[in-house]
């Protein structure tokens, strides 16, 4: 996945600074995981239910297109409620028992990381979109372009600008924006941009209904991860 592969890369370059603020970017990205990115897998379901459906029974050639502004829309509001838990994560991290300087690292670098969060989870509905098509790899260019690209900006951040653990998610970020850039270019490259059709207010059609379906897809990707971490243990116990 997207997320894995960039977070990876920009927890090991930021981690040479300190053993801290190894911690801080371990910490940030795994409260991300489980709050924004939790939003951009679950909530892209919906996509999955829907896009298929319309790309080959819809008579109206850019019904698909239309499916794509409105998780733009809906998804792009739920985050707004993610982006204010992180904003005031701090008070959060200290109440759930975590050491005040881990709490103040972490709540800078999630505050930092709001502006790409959103270019992650547009990416996440931009890829569905384009699978609903059957481009199925698209995302995998993407990824073997901007892996390094995020390599390359974490160290230019951190390190070359000199501006520490607050670099790594502007980096990080940028790199997610990047990803989708580049997915819409590859759709423009290989006509998947076809059935888009421009924005149109007929987006806001329905809405509620999509965002019900998003809500679902959240809950259900997210009770699956609760479900594998609490059934983890006794998985390993029975191996061993």
């Amino acid at each position: 996945m997207l997320q894995n592969s960039l977070q990876t890369v920009s927890v090991l370059v930021v981690g040479r600074l300190s053993p801290e603020h190894l911690a801080a970017a371990a910490f940030s990205y795994m409260f991300a995981m489980c709050t924004a990115w939790l939003l951009a897998l679950g909530g892209t379901t919906a996509l999955d239910t829907l896009c298929s459906t319309s790309f080959t029974g819809s008579r109206n050639a850019h019904e698909l297109g239309m499916l794509l502004q409105r998780a733009f829309v809906v998804l792009g509001a739920m985050y707004v409620p993610v982006c204010i838990l992180w904003w005031f994560s701090e008070e959060l991290f200290l109440k759930l028992g975590q050491e005040p300087g881990i709490s103040h690292d972490s709540a800078v670098f999630l505050r930092c990381l709001i502006p790409g969060g959103l270019g992650y989870i547009y990416f996440e509905a931009m890829k569905k979109y384009l699978q609903a098509q059957g481009i199925m790899s698209g995302g995998t260019y993407v990824l073997a372009f901007t892996s390094p690209l995020s390599a390359a900006l974490n160290y230019l951040f951190v390190y070359t600008l000199n501006m520490g653990l607050i670099g790594a998610p502007l980096a990080t970020g940028l790199a997610y924006w990047a990803s989708f850039v580049c997915l819409v270019g590859y759709a423009k490259s290989v006509g998947g941009l076809e059935r888009w059709g421009g924005w149109n207010w007929y987006c806001f059609n329905s809405i509620g209904t999509f965002a019900r379906l998003a809500g679902l897809g959240v809950i259900m990707v997210g009770t699956e991860w609760v479900f594998f971490i609490l059934h983890y243990p006794f998985y390993l116990l029975q191996k061993h």
